[in-house]
């Protein structure tokens, strides 16, 4: 198995965290990473150092702001992966993030969601983001249900679960 991860970017410096977690992934199955440049400022990469399951790095540049959503389907267009993860650019993954994404993508699940923890932290503002982020959080979840139950959902005539991974 081999996965494409997906990186959308307006040129953020933060993307560098983001590859700078894929390189600390832990047991991760053979992947790639694709970062689509939304715009023309494309951040820095020198001396940015990749997994050894990593085999490209490639960069996808749209030249003019087309939206988050075009910068993702030029990504995926390039994608060499039998299956694609996202990552926006200022979250970084778990250690753990490609291993458990591999091993809920081996069984008969159709697909695998996750979710962003926001860290409370000491500060008002800290304490209300993670709120409000749980919140939606929650919403989130009634919707899929709804829109998804799981007796709708087969994958080659058996039931298929929607995994729930929390990314941090």
């Amino acid at each position: 198995m081999t996965v494409s991860v997906v990186v959308p970017t307006v040129g953020r410096y933060s993307v560098r965290g983001v590859l700078d977690a894929l390189a600390r992934q832990d047991g991760p199955p053979p992947f790639e990473v694709i970062v689509s440049i939304d715009g023309s400022s494309e951040p820095d990469f020198g001396g940015a150092v990749l997994h050894s399951q990593c085999n490209r790095l490639l960069l996808v540049q749209l030249g003019i702001s087309q939206g988050v959503s075009v910068a993702r389907n030029r990504a995926v267009e390039q994608a060499a992966g039998e299956f694609v993860g996202f990552l926006d650019d200022d979250t970084v993954p778990e250690s753990d993030w490609l291993n458990r994404l591999s091993k809920d993508l081996s069984g008969p699940d159709i697909a695998v969601a996750g979710r962003i923890v926001e860290r409370a932290g000491g500060s008002v503002l800290g304490r209300l983001r993670a709120l409000a982020f749980e919140n939606r959080h929650q919403t989130n979840l009634a919707r899929i249900a709804t829109t998804f139950p799981a007796s709708a959902c087969t994958r080659g005539g058996e039931p298929a679960r929607l995994i729930r991974t929390p990314y941090r």
